[in-house]
């Protein structure tokens, strides 16, 4: 597998059934495509993976992630809903030393159901399983389950989620800078649909 690889539908062409990746080394993967469904990725020993997924939504998404011995996964994700999505994320931790961080943020004005399941197998050692999930509940309607199965006591596990509707006393301070309604809204907005994924350059001629 490529170090960094662009999922667009351009560069890259899915297939009809679940696309399967092994993953050596260090890997970046930049989700744009708007019709991504499954995706799986099968992490060798000493590993790292880092996925990016930013996209309007317009399918469902399935996401399995197996790892293993000394390998490193981190999943940042920008989303926009305006519709009906489900998001399905599932980490299996097989090995030991190992470290993952799953990042999710942003705006539903439609209907979302995100679900992270991250199960460390039986016996392993010194992993670290980390889930935080933000949702800016713009009108619609959001189920929010992260789920941690941990299988040994020598583990980290941590997670975290909310889901807010915008913040009346941040837009009262934005409209006491000068700033109209429309646009401190947008600007709250903004900061659930772009915090995480604007630091990526490769993003920027993507963001809207």
């Amino acid at each position: 597998m490529k170090n960094s690889i662009l999922l667009d539908g351009v560069n890259y062409q899915l297939n009809t059934t679940t696309d399967v990746f092994d993953v050596t080394g260090s890997v970046k993967v930049f989700i744009v495509n708007k019709d991504v469904k499954d995706l799986k990725f099968n992490m060798t020993d000493s590993s790292t993976l880092e996925i990016i997924n930013f996209s309007e939504i317009a399918s469902d998404t399935k996401i399995e992630i197996n790892m293993h011995n000394n390998s490193t996964f981190k999943y940042v994700s920008n989303i926009d809903v305006s519709a009906s999505y489900k998001l399905n994320i599932l980490l299996n931790m097989l090995g030991n030393n190992s470290l993952s961080d799953i990042e999710i943020s942003g705006v539903v004005s439609g209907s979302a159901d995100i679900s992270v399941n991250s199960f460390d197998e039986v016996g392993t050692i010194d992993n670290t399983i980390d889930e935080n999930i933000r949702i800016l509940n713009d009108g619609g309607k959001v189920h929010v389950e992260p789920i941690l199965r941990v299988g040994s006591r020598n583990v980290i596990a941590n997670h975290s989620n909310s889901i807010t509707d915008v913040n009346s006393d941040y837009l009262f301070y934005l409209k006491t800078k000068g700033i109209t309604e429309y646009v401190a809204r947008k600007i709250i907005i903004d900061s659930y649909k772009y915090g995480l994924v604007s630091k990526y350059e490769e993003l920027k001629n993507i963001k809207k």
